[in-house]
């Protein structure tokens, strides 16, 4: 592994929210084309990528519902 490829791996990664992840599979495809990385594993980080992603937007979702319920029970009125 060279050493750029271990200087990536030698801090966390934060995947807190959707731009986290944009930011990694940014990285990866620059690390893809640069021949640092190998294509399976970029498929790998795109594939999580995409569950992370998905997983960020169903807690927005169920906050957004939880938010209407909660409206719904007041009547409608704030």
């Amino acid at each position: 592994m060279s050493e750029k490829i271990t200087a990536m791996y030698k801090n966390r990664i934060r995947l807190e929210n959707p731009r986290h992840v944009q930011r990694l599979l940014a990285r990866t495809i620059n690390y893809l084309h640069e021949g640092e990385i190998t294509d399976n594993k970029a498929r790998v980080v795109g594939y999580l990528c995409g569950i992370m992603l998905r997983g960020f937007e169903t807690v927005d979702l169920q906050q957004r519902i939880e938010e209407l319920e909660e409206y719904a029970k007041r009547g409608g009125h704030d």
